[in-house]
């Protein structure tokens, strides 16, 4: 059985990476494992069993398994604290996988974007900033670009900057070892 890094992007668009040794990379967006709370919406954890038996094979030894989560700090922006829901969905997330005994590592940001170049410009708006990570992420999985574009309705390119984050911080794992 090969060995898997898991990248995870705890935001409200997050995702879950998972990219074995042989380089294939397969995503699993985490909005359908979003629930309300009482006050903010956070990742159900039977929702996200569910997700994590079709993402990582229960064949899978502990010791093949190293996850990645993003850890950023809380911040305030346009009036909306984002601290609760997304502390409290890393917090699920984490927990789910100690319970299968998987090597859980954190790593900030401004690590594995700078680990591969990316580097917010002083004006660049936070949408610019993410394309950057999509075209990094299909510059680095060109036989898998679809995973992080989609095609708009009205024409256009949508961005999924939630998945191409997932996937670089599992390939970012890969790289760094534990």
């Amino acid at each position: 059985m090969s060995k898997i890094v898991v990248g995870i992007d705890p935001g409200m668009y997050g995702c879950l990476a998972t990219l074995d040794s042989d380089g294939w990379l397969e995503v699993y967006d985490l909005k359908e494992c979003i629930k309300p709370t009482s006050t903010f919406n956070s990742v159900d954890p039977e929702l996200f069993i569910n997700l994590l038996a079709r993402a990582i094979d229960y064949e899978h030894k502990p010791e093949d398994v190293a996850v990645w989560i993003e850890e950023s700090g809380s911040y305030y922006r346009d009036g909306i604290k984002t601290a609760p829901p997304i502390f409290d969905s890393r917090g699920v997330i984490r927990a789910l996988f100690y319970a299968r005994g998987y090597e859980v590592n954190f790593v900030a940001p401004k690590v594995w974007k700078k680990h591969f170049g990316l580097k917010k410009e002083r004006k660049e708006t936070l949408r610019s900033f993410k394309e950057k990570s999509v075209k990094k992420a299909c510059e680095l999985f060109p036989n898998q670009t679809n995973l992080f574009t989609r095609s708009k309705r009205g024409g256009g390119t949508m961005m999924l900057d939630g998945r191409a984050e997932a996937a670089l911080i599992a390939l970012y794992g890969k790289e760094k070892g534990t």
